[in-house]
């Protein structure tokens, strides 16, 4: 494997210079995405089917979900089950639709603001970039190929003990 143009087959070097690269990568505030890479990926669902599942329920939705549950179930991360939810809606829906009201701001869904702040917790801040990742294809030479199925290269076993490592020779 190439790194900074040398060729390499230290496998130690190899793994810190993958850590290190995604570490840079990781804590870079210059990260962007090459449009084509977007391109492969298929749409599957339509614009129409995204704004669907992206806008707010509304009180009749949220009150079909709540009497779908299952009242006899374990409570939820708020300790109420589904049966206090369903006695008690005349009191509790207005306040509840309150809450999913709250979890986003017009125009940025809950989802939008969930990725942020499990990155927050975990010390990552968003932040606007510059760098292009680009799609490299690897075409196998036209030579003999070594694959080392029993885990032997120094680094490679896998959880389970085992590993592969194919190299060109």
């Amino acid at each position: 494997m190439k790194v900074d143009g040398c060729w390499s087959e230290d496998q130690e070097f190899l793994a810190k210079a993958a850590a290190n690269y995604f570490e840079t990568l990781l804590q870079s505030s210059n990260n962007s995405v090459e449009e084509s890479l977007l391109e492969v990926i298929p749409d599957v669902i339509s614009l129409e089917q995204n704004s669907a599942l992206c806008k707010y329920p509304d009180l009749e939705e949220v009150k079909r979900v709540v009497w779908a549950l299952n009242g006899n179930s374990a409570p939820g991360p708020d300790g109420f089950t589904g049966s206090f939810f369903t006695s008690c809606w005349d009191i509790v829906g207005t306040d509840l639709m309150g809450l999913i009201a709250a979890t986003g701001y017009p125009g940025h869904p809950f989802k939008d603001r969930l990725w942020k702040e499990v990155l927050h917790e975990f010390g990552y801040a968003p932040q606007c970039s510059t760098k292009v990742l680009k799609l490299v294809r690897w075409i196998p030479p036209i030579r003999n190929f070594s694959l080392n199925v029993d885990g032997a290269c120094k680094g490679n076993p896998g959880v389970c003990g085992g590993g592969g490592c194919i190299r060109d020779s």
